[in-house]
């Protein structure tokens, strides 16, 4: 499918493999945004970014991955999986200068994906990243067991203390039980982002916060390092979900990194 340049990319499809997935956003004068969630979630984590970089004037795409929100399923159970996936939509999508923009989970599968010879891309961003997506036992199994349980633990680590008036329930609701322990145990089983780093030739930005449980800024201090043509921003006062806590403040790092990128 081809991108209808001047209009809305609201509910589109995109089929890779025989799998249906879903995409929206607008289309935009600077380059397109494409955004990715983290694991048990949808493209609803991204929409306040989203509608903030559309004033700015990007262009944007927040995809479900595949099992996720309205894309069919099912989950796709590696992250080396999704990484293809997301290569094939975005060279089905051909939009203008794609940027990939991932969290957590979907910051590594941005990392797969832009590591692929085939895939042109203007830059790549990755927010609340880390070497590895450890998942604690415990928590993988509470998963399988007690999905909501699980859910909640996870909203505990995410949110700064400064942000706890914000509900993550939202943001599960719509997810199959199955999703989160598939999801979990493909963060938990990828470790070659430290090798897959370095084959990435685009500009990268890693957005961080500070006060992040999940993954703590020291724990993408190698991935930064290896990187080569990298730049990182911390956020004050932000945990894990930086995209919700501090929106502004996520947009306003993007749009810089994009002006310093294409001076």
């Amino acid at each position: 499918m081809e991108a209808v340049f001047g209009r809305s990319y609201s509910n589109m499809r995109v089929t890779v493999n025989g799998v249906s997935i879903y995409a929206t956003g607008k289309e935009g004068t600077l380059p397109t945004l494409i955004f990715l969630h983290g694991a048990g979630m949808s493209h609803l984590v991204w929409v306040k970014v989203a509608r903030l970089m559309e004033e700015l004037g990007y262009g944007t795409l927040m995809i479900d991955l595949p099992g996720h929100g309205q894309s069919d399923g099912p989950p796709l159970p590696t992250i080396k999986q999704l990484g293809d996936c997301i290569a094939a939509c975005v060279n089905t999508l051909n939009v203008k200068e794609p940027i990939l923009l991932g969290h957590s989970m979907g910051a590594m599968v941005a990392m797969v994906a832009a590591k692929n010879k085939d895939i042109m891309l203007s830059g790549v961003i990755f927010c609340g990243i880390a070497e590895r997506l450890a998942v604690h036992p415990n928590l993988l199994r509470m998963a399988s067991a007690n999905r909501h349980q699980a859910e909640t633990l996870i909203a505990k680590w995410s949110i700064a203390a400064s942000a706890h008036e914000i509900d993550l329930s939202p943001y599960f609701t719509s997810q199959d039980d199955y999703v989160l322990p598939i999801d979990l145990k493909a963060c938990d089983e990828y470790d070659k982002a430290l090798k897959d780093i370095t084959r990435i030739t685009n500009p990268k930005l890693f957005i961080l916060g500070a006060k992040d449980k999940m993954t703590p800024p020291v724990k993408a201090k190698p991935l930064i390092a290896a990187s080569g043509n990298a730049q990182s921003v911390e956020l004050k006062r932000c945990g894990h979900m930086m995209q919700l806590e501090a929106p502004e403040k996520v947009a306003a790092a993007i749009d810089e990194f994009f002006k310093t990128t294409h001076a």
